[in-house]
């Protein structure tokens, strides 16, 4: 049997007899054009081998590059690079992105592009977007990590950690965040905030607007100095407001009295007489 000896890619001269494979330019048994056909041992372009050759020989271990090829001799190709986030291949073996749009960013239809670097406002990159993930609800803390609101709230995302805030005239009164804002803050048991009643002096009171106000004065009573927190605190039967706030009740030689929310005479003065019957003009005859 004549011997042959093979000079190829692998690097060593080999003395192998004529059933023996040649190495190909990538390291690899069956790799070079002119290597197939032999008998016994065939190793076709596509790197099958006969099942008595073994998957490593005659392969040299480089440092595997994104090129299609396996060139660390461990049967996968190009395993080290992410395409979709390499930005030396971006999309593909050799696109690389350049010093503007330096971030390899994964494409939602698939693929990958180059885009500029984020903010310092907004320095996190979750897929297209550039955000804030520690204020930002969709994204607080990490990417997608997106805040929920409980009923009656709104959500909220403070140093990276979700919370939420009441809905207007709405309150966390239980402490139960499951349940949310569950009680109304306009009512007169929660008027403004949790367990703050609405009670004003001689009135009916009413917190429709989230704070307590007057919504009538009791039948006497007036609410003259316009202030709500005092509530109706004047009455109306007095000499100085009588039947009104400020209205004074003084009628000519007599005695007045307001005991029923009208100026009316309790008494004439000492020869004078209320001979018309009419009170407001207090005692007009002289007796």
């Amino acid at each position: 049997m004549r011997a042959h000896q093979l000079i190829g890619a692998c690097g060593a001269a080999l003395a192998v007899s004529l059933a023996a494979p040649a190495c190909g330019p990538s390291g690899r048994i069956g790799d070079d054009d002119d290597a197939g056909g032999m008998d016994g041992g065939e190793v076709g372009r596509d790197g099958g081998r006969d099942a008595s050759v073994s998957a490593d020989a005659g392969c040299v271990p480089a440092d595997e590059a994104c090129n299609r090829r396996d060139d660390d001799c461990d049967g996968r190709t190009d395993e080290d690079f992410d395409t979709t986030r390499d930005p030396m291949n971006c999309g593909a073996c050799g696109i690389r992105c350049a010093a503007a749009s330096p971030d390899c960013v994964p494409l939602p239809g698939g693929g990958a592009s180059c885009f500029p670097p984020c903010a310092e406002t907004e320095p996190t990159r979750c897929g297209l977007s550039c955000v804030d993930t520690s204020a930002d609800v969709d994204h607080c803390g990490a990417c997608s990590n997106a805040c929920v609101a409980p009923p009656e709230a709104r959500t909220t995302c403070a140093a990276g950690d979700c919370g939420f805030a009441c809905d207007s005239r709405q309150g966390d009164c239980d402490g139960d965040a499951d349940n949310g804002c569950e009680t109304p803050l306009d009512t007169l048991t929660d008027c403004g905030s949790c367990g703050t009643a609405c009670s004003r002096s001689n009135a009916s009171e009413t917190c429709s607007t989230g704070s307590c106000r007057i919504a009538s004065c009791s039948s006497g009573y007036a609410n003259c100095d316009g202030a709500d927190t005092n509530g109706c605190e004047t009455r109306l039967t007095s000499l100085s407001n009588c039947g009104a706030c400020g209205r004074t009740c003084s009628l000519a030689n007599a005695t007045e009295t307001c005991s029923t929310g009208s100026c009316r005479i309790s008494s004439c003065n000492a020869g004078f007489a209320d001979c018309n019957g009419v009170a407001s003009d207090g005692c007009e005859c002289a007796a």
